[in-house]
């Protein structure tokens, strides 16, 4: 999943005095739904658009409230995410913009290798359509071992990951690489051995990456759940202030209001249920 920033409701237009702080009272609905035990937006099925925005929020919410996070990533840190073994069409990892940028997973040891499996992010996966990969021994001197022409390829929205044949070769690191000034943002990359042609060599494997991105995060430290009703009523507050500060500029956010009034009791009754 995507990582984005929940907008704090502050620098609206004069103009539009709600405009920017309605998006509390919509995080303050997934909330409390959330904290009455509802599912994961889109686990294991498509995402409409808001689910997507729910999605993101979630993200962000496990990021901001899960103990230990560092600020400070490292690009290996995101690079996890490329081979941690969840595929759902979104980015496993996401670089920054660079020259020719790359991803890698270090196997632990060199072996014969019968075939990679690359999963390409749903939206905007024609930046993988040149992709290539490269086969090394010791992290440093590269061959290429296969470059893509086909177009553009996908992987989980419709089960056809791009297959690559490695037919035997020996290799202790794998690299996938775009050409040109863009970005790299894969979903998930698997690695099969001629030994074990089932077994995914690259799974929860060292990965390392060009470089970092804002949508850039740590796979390691996203796995606790927020107390759900703790963070509603933690918005519940906010948007009651915001309410007031509304009113004081004249403003009639009777809807909003109504829609905070129904909200705080269907919390109050999924907190006590819970």
């Amino acid at each position: 999943m995507k990582k984005v920033h929940v907008p704090a409701g502050a620098g609206e237009s004069a103009s539009g005095p709600l405009r920017g702080r309605r998006q509390w009272f919509a995080l303050l609905a997934v909330a409390v739904s959330l904290a009455a035990g509802a599912d994961t937006p889109g686990a294991g099925r498509p995402l409409s658009w808001s689910q997507r925005i729910e999605a993101d929020w979630m993200v962000e919410e496990q990021l901001r409230l899960a103990p230990g996070v560092s600020p400070a990533l490292a690009p290996r840190d995101d690079a996890a995410g490329g081979c941690d073994g969840i595929k759902d069409g979104g980015y496993g990892f996401h670089t920054g913009q660079a020259r020719d940028p790359w991803w890698q997973v270090d196997l632990g040891q060199g072996c014969p290798l019968s075939r990679a499996l690359v999963w390409n992010r749903r939206e905007a996966s024609e930046r993988a359509a040149a992709l290539s990969l490269k086969l090394s021994a010791d992290g440093t001197n590269w061959v290429t071992a296969y470059r893509h022409t086909g177009g553009v390829f996908l992987g989980q929205p419709d089960g056809k990951p791009l297959v690559i044949p490695l037919a035997g070769a020996t290799a202790r690191f794998v690299r996938v690489q775009v050409p040109g000034e863009t970005f790299l943002h894969l979903d998930e990359i698997e690695v099969f051995g001629a030994a074990e042609p089932s077994r995914n060599l690259a799974l929860k494997r060292p990965a390392d990456q060009v470089s970092l991105s804002q949508w850039s995060r740590s796979h390691d430290e996203v796995n606790a759940q927020p107390d759900w009703g703790a963070r509603g009523r933690e918005i519940l507050g906010q948007c009651r202030r915001l309410l007031e500060e509304l009113r004081a500029a004249g403003a009639e956010p009777e809807g909003e209001a109504a829609t905070c009034e129904r909200l705080e009791a269907a919390l109050g009754g999924a907190t006590a249920a819970s």
